[in-house]
């Protein structure tokens, strides 16, 4: 069973541009319950490593540091906060279980004083992580969690002077995204379209037109 991620890397090394080949190539995936990394090293699969910093690791870290009651397994907290980095507070100020106007406006103001410090320490958490894993020429860069503080990673790759590639240049064709999916099935439509170019490979088969739009 492939690594988390394979797919969009195998998709970005068809890229003749990307000079796949030469560079140290590192894949960060964050989902909910954790955090996968790839390094490719020229071409070749040196390391794949998983930690628990996915989002489930955020809503820990907010339901401990605001203290006022909240579950870590309540969804709605994962809601709350994409929408809060979104700049809509509607959410957090729900979460609240106080029964006063004037309790739910300070749990929305813990609340928001509490978030951005809590994204900080996941980011430097991850980063930390990920020093300890490898040296890289490039990132990739996917999942839904991964866009919750994409500021925050843009700018430190960008201090370290390693180029960011946010879900590995991959588009999901908007025919096939019937569910709004997007990014998320990537690296899925990513693995299909590998193994069917695997089987025209291995068939001798000669597509008459392209597969889908995709590096050849």
């Amino acid at each position: 069973m492939s690594p988390e991620g394979v797919g969009i890397l195998q998709y970005r090394s068809r890229n003749a541009n990307v000079k796949y080949f030469q560079k140290n190539i590192g894949m960060l995936m964050l989902g909910y319950r954790n955090a996968s990394f790839i390094l490719v090293e020229r071409g070749s699969l040196a390391k794949a490593e998983t930690t628990d910093l996915g989002m489930n690791w955020l809503v820990q870290q907010f339901v401990e540091h605001t203290a006022v009651g909240l579950s870590k397994d309540n969804f709605h907290i994962v809601t709350a906060i994409l929408a809060a980095g979104q700049g809509n507070f509607d959410g957090l100020r729900r979460l609240s279980r106080k029964s006063t106007d004037s309790g739910v406006a300070a749990d929305l103001k813990l609340f928001q004083q509490v978030l951005p410090s809590v994204r900080e320490g996941y980011c430097r958490a991850l980063v930390r992580w990920i020093k300890k894993v490898a040296i890289l020429d490039e990132i990739l860069i996917c999942g839904g969690t991964a866009e919750f503080v994409r500021t925050e990673l843009t700018e430190h790759f960008q201090n370290e002077g390693i180029p960011i590639v946010w879900n590995g240049d991959v588009q999901l064709p908007k025919q096939l995204d019937t569910q709004g999916l997007g990014n998320r099935v990537a690296d899925v439509w990513t693995s299909y379209i590998t193994y069917i170019l695997m089987l025209d490979k291995n068939f001798g088969y000669e597509r008459k037109q392209n597969l889908v739009p995709d590096y050849r």
